[in-house]
C-alpha cells in the first residue's frame, strides 16, 4: 500500500513539473465616473440603495461602446476611454461636448448591439410604455418587449431599420442576442414563449429564418 501511494505521489511531482502555469495580471483600460458629461455613464439607484444595470459595455475591435439608458445615449470611445462619438438625444445631450462629435437620435431603451468591420453598429431598440419602463428603473427587466434593429455608420448617420423580415417589416420579440460575421451577415437570435428563432439577414434583406421549434429544424 505505502509503494503505491509513493508511486503516485512520484507521478503527481513530475506531471506538475511538466505543465506551465501561466500568471495573468490584470491591466485598467477604462474607468467610468458618475455623471452627465462625455465619458460618463449616469447611474440609477433603488429605494435601498442598491445600483440599477441600467447601462452596459461592447467591445469591438479596439473600439468601446458605453451604453448609458438613463441618458439615451451610446457614447463610441477608444479603449483608453477617449470618447470619438456620442449617439443619443438632444435633450440629454451636456452644455459641453469637448469638441466631441454628437449624432442626434431619441432611443427608447437600448438593448444588445453588434458591429460588422466596417464599423457599422446594429443597435436593439426596445419600445416600451412608460409605466414599463419605470418598472425597468426598479427591476432592470422588460419582458417581451417588441424592438427594431437600427443600423449606424461609423460617423453616426443612420442608415436603415430591420425588422423580423428586413426593411423595415415587423418588429422582433425578445432579442436575446445579435452577432456580425466576418462576412458582415447579421444573426439575430430571439426567444418566444416556447421557442428560439434564428434570423440572418445580408444588410437590409433577411436570407435565412430558422424556427428551433419546427420538426423540420
Amino acid at each position: 500500500m505505502k509503494k503505491h501511494i509513493c508511486l503516485i505521489l512520484i507521478l503527481l511531482l513530475v506531471s506538475c513539473g511538466r505543465w506551465k502555469v501561466t500568471k495573468y495580471k490584470s491591466n485598467r483600460l477604462c474607468t467610468f465616473s458618475e455623471g452627465r458629461d462625455i465619458g460618463s455613464i449616469a447611474f440609477d439607484f433603488d429605494d435601498k440603495d442598491l445600483l440599477d444595470i441600467t447601462f452596459h459595455l461592447h467591445y469591438n475591435r479596439g473600439i468601446l461602446y458605453a451604453v448609458d439608458n438613463i441618458l439615451k445615449r451610446i457614447q463610441i470611445m477608444d479603449i483608453d476611454c477617449t470618447p470619438q462619438l456620442v449617439i443619443g438625444s438632444k435633450k440629454t445631450q451636456p452644455s459641453k461636448t469637448y469638441g466631441v462629435r454628437y449624432s442626434f437620435f431619441n432611443f427608447s431603451i437600448i438593448g444588445e448591439i453588434a458591429v460588422d468591420n466596417e464599423r457599422n453598429i446594429y443597435i436593439q431598440n426596445r419600445f416600451v410604455s412608460s409605466r414599463k419602463y419605470r418598472r425597468y428603473r426598479k427591476k432592470s427587466n422588460l419582458g417581451f418587449s417588441s424592438s427594431y434593429i437600427l443600423v449606424f455608420n461609423e460617423k453616426g448617420s443612420l442608415l436603415y431599420t430591420l425588422g423580423q423580415k428586413g426593411f423595415p417589416d415587423i418588429p422582433f420579440y425578445f432579442i436575446k442576442s445579435m452577432e456580425v460575421d466576418e462576412s458582415n451577415r447579421l444573426f439575430v437570435i430571439t426567444k418566444s414563449f416556447n421557442t428560439f428563432s434564428v434570423y440572418r439577414f445580408i444588410k437590409k434583406k433577411r436570407d435565412l429564418y430558422l424556427n428551433i421549434g419546427e420538426s423540420d429544424f
